[in-house]
């Protein structure tokens, strides 16, 4: 107790060590530690505040930007809606004036309405006071609109017919009109039909009389005859037929629609000339004492079995059909199914889809069938078993898969079926560029696909095993020490194509611009093609595709410097060159029947060339680019009249022909 009582004493005598305790936590700070802290505080406090000035300068940039499309949009909102009043003026005004016409034309008609002949049989011109026969029906085209856009060609006919009765250039008497002049022409009820097809169809399969022919008598109608064509003739230019009934009916029929305009100066500027060859045999009018006869010979001119219907084959014009969508990027790679209207298409999106194109019109919208799904890079290539049952792809993550290729009947909405994958070909370490199926696939269970590792793999495709045949390089199927140069080991296959004549043959193009044919047997180069003519050391002149006849020993290569030409497969000599521009050509492909080769380019350019004439007959635009590309694939159905093309716009354009 007195110590603690003297501590208590020693405390109240002395303030001063209590100040001192309690002081003594911040011993620790000093002034330049405050002034520090203080610093840093302020620099952190103005970065802050200086990123959320740039933060909300750069949300008034885009509220700006947001303001001026907005307004842009509004201007060409306006814009558009002053286009569609104007065109509902012009449509108001044209309907009127046909309105107008119309009513002319029913005022004069008693007067001058020319009676029609009947396909079957010509009856005399009636007299005036004989009733006269209604006018042609005109088919419905929907609306008023569709014939201000020249749907209705008939009545444009008719109603050009009044206009030059009118102005007194067409004689309004019911007196015949001679075969060459250009009323004769456009009046549609004096041309005589034979099994549907019209003679506007079929007149360019003859050439028109050196002096004009007399008229007939006042009281017989005016036909035309088309004589036979020399057989002889057809033989020389023609050196494949096949054709059948309906596709030749069909395909005369398109051009009879095609020819049918009012104005005669107008369709002659706007028919496609489908037929440049014309015998020599001249146009003939008949009586009515010679129309049976004339029936006659036309009707044996049109038969399918005659050698003049296979005239048509010789240059086809190439139809657009429909356009698909459903692919998000590039399309790659095409084939068609061998049998049925079916399409596989390789896509940069990584995936192949199957579509239907049996019911394919230019109005429909098509949806794929299927969507195989499962590689991990851009799909490169497809190829359909000869037997329909299965289909295969190529893709950049170097792996090739099997397929199984469902029913074109396959429900488009229906659940995803896993059982289509059936194996997967690992063996290359680079991209896998083209895969080919072996044509005789009863024979030969293989295929083969070409690498960015250089080699060339042949793979089984029997279900049983499917596993890596052989490998071939450059100089054949040896090892790396057979090779010949050290060139010859940095050269990459850039394009494969089965021999069809040589069926153990495979074709196979190389940066180097060479084209060289391996034995798949004995593993041994058997000739290198001299296709390395403008070869600069650079991959600007190297082959990007290669394909081979289907009945002849020829091969056509499509080069990176724009040329297309023509081998001999026995000798290796060029034969033809048959295009020689500078934009790249990036797919090629023969028709079936070997008659037509068609190759596209980076310029979103298709051109068909005839092998008989050596000549362009066709050149379309049908896809658009994108950055440098433009369509990559073209194919040809090998059965059916199809054709297709896949472009960079992620698009794939269906023809007919």
């Amino acid at each position: 107790m007195a110590t603690a009582v003297s501590n208590n004493s020693n405390t109240a005598n002395n303030p001063m060590s209590s100040i001192n305790n309690v002081n003594a936590p911040l011993a620790g700070y000093n002034l330049p530690g405050v002034l520090h802290y203080l610093q840093m505080e302020w620099r952190r406090t103005e970065r802050e505040r200086n990123e959320w000035d740039i933060e909300r300068a750069d949300l008034k940039a885009k509220v700006t930007l947001l303001d001026g499309e907005k307004k842009a949009l509004e201007n060409t909102k306006n814009d558009l809606l002053l286009r569609i009043k104007m065109l509902e003026f012009s449509l108001k005004q044209e309907r009127s004036k046909f309105i107008q016409l119309q009513q002319k034309t029913n005022a004069n008609e008693p007067s001058t309405h020319t009676p029609p002949i009947s396909k079957n049989e010509s009856s005399p011109i009636p007299s005036n006071d004989s009733p006269q026969p209604t006018q042609p029906t005109v088919p419905n085209q929907g609306s008023l609109l569709n014939f201000s856009k020249g749907s209705g060609h008939i009545r444009s006919k008719e109603i050009l017919k009044k206009y030059l009765i009118e102005v007194g250039h067409l004689p309004s008497t019911s007196t015949p009109i001679p075969p060459n002049s250009a009323a004769f022409r456009m009046d549609s009820p004096q041309i005589e039909e034979h099994n549907g097809v019209s003679h506007e169809a079929a007149e360019r399969l003859v050439t028109p009389p050196s002096k004009p022919a007399s008229p007939p008598p006042k009281a017989e109608p005016v036909t035309r005859q088309i004589n036979t064509i020399n057989r002889n003739e057809v033989k020389e230019e023609l050196f494949s037929s096949s054709t059948s009934e309906e596709s030749i009916k069909n395909e005369i029929n398109k051009e009879n629609v095609d020819t049918m305009n009012a104005n005669d100066d107008s369709s002659n500027s706007l028919t496609i000339k489908r037929h440049n060859r014309k015998p020599s045999n001249p146009v003939k009018t008949t009586t009515n004492k010679d129309a049976d006869n004339s029936q006659t010979k036309t009707k044996k001119a049109l038969e399918p079995n005659n050698y003049a219907t296979k005239v048509l084959e010789i240059k086809n014009i190439i139809f657009p059909l429909n356009l698909l969508y459903s692919h998000m990027d590039s399309v790659r790679a095409l084939e068609f199914h061998h049998s049925q209207a079916g399409l596989i298409s390789g896509s940069e999106d990584c995936t192949a889809k199957l579509w239907n194109i049996a019911f394919s019109t230019r109005t429909s919208d098509l949806e794929p069938v299927f969507t195989y799904r499962g590689h991990t890079g851009a799909v490169t290539s497809v190829a359909i078993s000869t037997d329909g049952e299965v289909c295969y792809t190529g893709s950049v993550d170097s792996t090739l898969r099997a397929w199984k290729l469902l029913s074109l009947n396959t429900d488009t909405y229906g659940k995803y079926d896993h059982s289509t994958r059936l194996h997967t070909y690992v063996g290359h370490s680079d991209i896998i560029w083209e895969i080919k199926l072996h044509p005789l696939q009863n024979q030969y269970h293989m295929i083969a696909s070409s690498s960015s590792d250089g080699t060339v793999k042949l793979w089984d495709t029997n279900a049983t095993s499917r596993s890596l045949l052989s490998t071939i390089w450059a100089w054949g199927t040896g090892s790396p020490e057979y090779a010949q140069t050290q060139q010859q080991l940095s050269q990459n296959p850039t394009s494969i194509s089965w021999v069809n004549t040589q069926t153990s043959q495979l074709a196979i193009a190389y940066q180097d611009s060479k084209v060289r044919i391996c034995d798949i047997e004995t593993g041994q180069i058997m000739l290198v093609l001299e296709s390395d003519e403008t070869y600069d050391g650079t991959p600007n002149t190297q082959i990007n595709k290669i394909v081979c006849h289907p009945t002849m020993p020829m091969l056509i290569s499509g080069h990176e410097d724009g040329h297309v030409r023509c081998f001999d497969i026995k000798s290796g000599k060029c034969t033809e060159k048959l295009n020689t521009g500078s934009v790249p050509i990036s797919s090629l492909d023969i028709s079936p029947d070997g008659l037509i080769v068609v190759w596209t380019d980076h310029n979103s350019s298709a051109q068909w060339c005839n092998l008989t004439t050596k000549s362009v007959f066709q050149t379309l635009s049908p896809h658009g680019k994108k950055y440098d590309e433009g369509i990559w694939s073209v194919r040809f159905h090998p059965t059916l009249d199809y054709m297709a093309t896949g472009g960079a716009d992620s698009t794939i354009k269906l023809y007919e022909s």
